[in-house]
């Protein structure tokens, strides 16, 4: 029996080492979730300002033109619940926030990321920001602890590693879009607007509404307790993005956020169809580029953070 168990010990031993070798390999492939977990960690004792939201804050808001310690924890496709969950867990180590800035988009209030078909996004914030962003995922799925399990084992992320580049992510957790390389009028269009709003109608789900807005509040009542300010902000899109939407859901968003702010007594800011920003300040239909991010980061400076 002894000999057995030694047997087994001994067979174990190399298959865990490698198993663990992959593991530590697998959370050094570039992800943008990696990236600002890493960032922010060397900011928190001096960050006054935390930008939330969905990949139009990602791209288009960087706090380095706030004129005081900002970061920008917004990445593709998060929801008000992944908002929420990261708020929850790193409110209590950056402890000098004053100010979170929650962006909003039209498909924000109607769209949920663990029912979205980008779910699979939900098992990157448990390996590599610690918080669970699928409240109906188990905690102990394999894909929710483990970075080998999310890049589908050794080979995974073996190709990843060969592909990986690291995402232009500055210290402040802004990430830059990656340069056109078709002509601007072959990106920004009416009929590529009109596509992408169509994606975004397809993807949104009516039946969450009163679950974001209970998230609201739940947010709201955190950031009061912690006399943290609050601000909400619809964030731009080109026009033509803006001339597609659905006008019952863009008035749904509109009412929603004003019921919020009388509720709560937080302020709310709507540059959706700011004439400020014209074709220059946007990569696409609904995400601006490094200079729009600039010119609406000097905005809110003015409008917002220097108001305070």
């Amino acid at each position: 029996m002894t000999k057995l168990i030694k047997k087994i010990v001994l067979i174990a031993l190399p298959v865990l080492a490698f198993l663990v070798l992959f593991e530590l390999l697998a959370r050094t492939i570039p992800t943008s979730y990696g990236q600002k977990y890493k960032a922010l960690n060397t900011k928190k004792d001096s960050v006054e300002a935390l930008v939330m939201g969905s990949s139009h804050a990602n791209f288009g808001i960087d706090p380095q033109y706030f004129g005081r310690p900002g970061f920008n924890m917004a990445n593709a496709s998060q929801c008000l619940s992944q908002d929420y969950q990261l708020l929850l867990k790193y409110l209590p180590l950056c402890k000098n926030v004053r100010l979170v800035l929650v962006p909003i988009s039209y498909f924000t209030l109607q769209t949920d990321l663990a029912l979205s078909p980008e779910a699979w996004r939900c098992a990157y914030y448990s390996v590599y920001m610690g918080v669970n962003a699928d409240a109906s995922a188990s905690g102990w799925e394999l894909r929710n602890n483990s970075a080998l399990a999310l890049w589908e084992g050794p080979i995974g992320v073996v190709k990843n590693l060969k592909k990986a580049k690291k995402l232009r992510i500055n210290e402040f957790g802004y990430q830059a879009p990656e340069p056109n390389r078709q002509r601007v009028d072959e990106v920004i269009n009416d009929s590529a607007g009109q596509q992408r709003v169509g994606y975004h109608n397809k993807i949104m789900n009516p039946s969450v509404l009163q679950s974001n807005l209970a998230i609201l509040g739940q947010m709201a009542e955190l950031l009061k307790k912690k006399n943290i300010q609050m601000i909400l902000l619809v964030t731009p899109v080109y026009r033509t993005y803006a001339r597609h939407v659905d006008p019952k859901i863009y008035a749904t968003m509109v009412k929603v956020i004003a019921e919020v702010s009388n509720r709560y007594g937080v302020k709310s800011y709507n540059y959706f169809n700011d004439s400020r920003f014209d074709i220059s300040d946007f990569s696409d239909n609904d995400h601006l580029n490094e200079r729009g991010a600039k010119k609406l980061s000097l905005i809110l400076k003015q409008e917002i953070i220097d108001a305070r």
